[in-house]
């Protein structure tokens, strides 16, 4: 009868919802299940990574994407001499020093934006007021594509940014004196081949640079000046002597002959070892011409 089909009917179809919902329910518990894993996974990892800050002094936060700080570990106190609590809530851009802070808007937008992670070296503000320049890795955590925390890994790297900022500043002071002095300067090989020149030695040798660098010093020399010269640059290589002095003929393109004190200093490095040697030449030759002059007077004095 009509009846019987439609309750046939609509028997299977609430069958058929209920299978439906069923499968929905299942899809939903399981996505569920699979979030609570991930979540579990992300906060064990979390623990593991705070325990690894514990022992190796880095620090650990958890930063908003408004850049609120969520949660920081105890390592602040002792980098920042700031309690947790007190950061908690805070901004972290609040504790970067405003010269690094394009450097940390441009990092955290490109984490938004879909990077995976950043790093930056920047100076963390102490509590003292004092700065401390720190290593920050940044990692984006992500809920459906949106960027939905920042994980910060920071690590104390101030004593070695100020060596290495100290030594980029002595470094440039050399070089400026190195290029500016009013005397002839040459980096060279122990073996005595010029690496590099200023532009007073290119003057009184009247080559330039590239002539200079890359030659054996003693093929500029006089000849009868060079065994001299090579022996005591041998003496600076075996290490009987930590700078020799004297006076060499320089062989000039025009055909003359001009004379130099010549100091060669042996430079190691900090374990001790040679690197390489610093020579300083000055152009003597008016004062040996005057000296030759003074003699010859001297000798045919009537």
């Amino acid at each position: 009868t009509p009846l019987s089909a439609w309750l046939v009917v609509a028997g299977l179809a609430l069958v058929w919802l209920g299978i439906d919902a069923g499968r929905r329910e299942r899809r939903a518990t399981a996505a569920l299940a699979a979030r609570d894993h991930a979540e579990s996974a992300r906060r064990a990892a979390d623990a593991r990574s705070r325990e690894l800050a514990h022992h190796t002094g880095d620090v650990l936060a958890t930063i908003a994407p408004d850049g609120a700080i969520r949660e920081i570990s105890d390592g602040c106190r002792d980098l920042l001499d700031l309690d947790p609590g007190a950061l908690v809530g805070t901004r972290a851009a609040d504790l970067i020093h405003p010269g690094d802070a394009a450097t940390t808007v441009s990092s955290t937008r490109d984490l938004a934006a879909g990077a995976d992670d950043a790093s930056l070296t920047v100076r963390l503000r102490r509590a003292d007021g004092t700065w401390l320049w720190a290593e920050v890795h940044l990692v984006a955590v992500r809920d459906g594509g949106a960027l939905s925390e920042i994980q910060a890994t920071i690590h104390d790297v101030h004593a070695r940014t100020e060596a290495e900022r100290a030594q980029a500043d002595a470094e440039a002071r050399f070089r400026t004196a190195f290029e500016e002095a009013p005397i002839g300067m040459a980096i060279a090989t122990i073996e005595g081949r010029f690496l590099r020149v200023n532009r007073a030695l290119c003057s009184f040798t009247g080559r330039t640079q590239d002539e200079l660098e890359g030659t054996p010093i003693v093929r500029l020399l006089h000849p009868d000046d060079r065994d001299d010269e090579a022996h005591a640059l041998a003496r600076l290589a075996r290490g009987e002597a930590g700078s020799v002095r004297g006076e060499r003929r320089w062989l000039h393109p025009a055909g003359t002959i001009v004379w130099a004190a010549v100091n060669v200093t042996l430079v190691r490095d900090a374990a001790g070892v040679p690197q390489h040697v610093l020579l300083q030449a000055q152009d003597i030759t008016e004062r040996r011409r005057y000296e030759t002059e003074l003699r010859y007077l001297a000798d045919h004095d009537p």
